[in-house]
């Protein structure tokens, strides 16, 4: 529907007005209001809520996009839009890492559940670590993905990621069960995470 130029004008004249709008009023690393952007406790579905205080998740020095004032990391953390497919570096990623959230820097995935979709962007078929993500029913039916720690807009998730292997590593008891025989797949915004190289790989 749209050419580059298309995409281009769409986001200079819609997005980046609306994300700078968000930045001028709150803080991001000040403002409750902008860090839950109207969201009440992260909505996970009672049957995959941990037992108990949900542990804390682990954390990353702040990355160069942590507390970010970016218009386009604000728009779709902040206001859940979604990304041009194919426009995210982070799609052609390969390096052993981890993927932090771009609003306050925990880390949601890693490389070892990055898998090539086809769909465009960056895609997961697990979360790092249990109580990381939490989700929200949307009015389409969709399942929204979110930062447990901050409640940035990461992106959604689909029933229909690889298939379950049987020297899969588990996953965290938080994410969604596989279904039909095969694994989760996180679709996630580039521009939602940052990316860490593993100091074994990077030396």
């Amino acid at each position: 529907m749209f050419g580059s130029m298309g995409v281009s004008r769409l986001l200079r004249a819609v997005l980046i007005p609306a994300a700078m709008s968000v930045a001028a009023a709150f803080s991001a690393a000040d403002s409750p209001a902008l860090v839950r952007h109207g969201r009440t406790a992260p909505a996970m579905h009672e049957a995959q809520r941990p037992h108990g205080s949900a542990p804390q998740p682990p954390q990353l020095p702040p990355p160069p996009g942590a507390s970010t004032r970016n218009p386009l990391r604000l728009a779709v953390l902040r206001l859940g839009v979604t990304e041009p497919a194919w426009t995210s570096p982070l799609n052609r990623e390969a390096r052993a890492g981890v993927f932090a959230c771009a609003g306050c820097g925990a880390v949601v995935f890693s490389s070892d559940a990055k898998f090539d979709s086809g769909s465009g962007w960056p895609s997961f078929w697990r979360s790092a670590a249990e109580g990381t993500i939490a989700y929200r029913r949307e009015w389409d039916g969709r399942i929204e993905c979110h930062c447990a720690a901050c409640g940035g807009h990461l992106g959604h998730v689909f029933a229909d990621g690889p298939r379950v292997a049987p020297d899969d590593p588990p996953a965290p008891k938080s994410d969604l069960a596989p279904s039909n025989g095969r694994r989760p797949r996180f679709c996630v915004n580039g521009l939602a995470l940052t990316f860490a190289q593993r100091a074994e790989e990077a030396n």
